[in-house]
């Protein structure tokens, strides 16, 4: 009985977060969480609290924790990749999304790093990024249409 509770609360609480009402989604995966964790619970609970509450670490913790436990589920790896975004955490978000997509080619994980935008190579590499010759070199391709 236990187990099949559970896995209704946490199907209601993933609908709840498909339409936009992730508190109501924090809610089910609670109470599905005191019934017991499974890794993709622990994924979609650390979310939550990292999207409802602000609690990041204890957020990227629960993540890290179902990535460890099921590496080959990619929807984990995308919950992962969202929660890294929400604390600021851009290049292990990048990590986690390309880490999902080695596993299964996710449309979500797709549209999240298309989402973040990837930025080209500078044309003088050697140079900072920011360097005025980067910068005023990287203008003039993209109004030649090089980039």
């Amino acid at each position: 009985m236990t187990e099949n509770s559970m896995e209704s609360l946490l199907v209601q609480g993933m609908g709840s977060l498909e339409q936009g009402s992730p508190l109501t989604a924090l809610m089910h995966f609670e109470a599905a969480a005191e019934l017991g964790m499974s890794p993709l619970l622990k994924a979609y609970l650390g979310y939550c609290r990292a999207l409802e509450r602000q609690q990041y670490r204890e957020g990227l913790i629960l993540c890290r924790e179902a990535t460890v436990a099921e590496p080959q589920n990619s929807r984990i790896w995308l919950l992962m990749g969202r929660t890294c975004l929400l604390a600021g955490q851009k290049r292990p978000a990048l990590q986690a999304f390309r880490r999902g997509l080695k596993v299964e080619n996710n449309p979500q994980i797709v549209a999240e790093i298309k989402n973040l935008g990837l930025r080209r190579k500078p044309p003088f590499p050697t140079l900072d990024r920011n360097h005025p010759l980067n910068r005023i070199a990287g203008r003039f391709l993209v109004r030649l249409g090089m980039r």
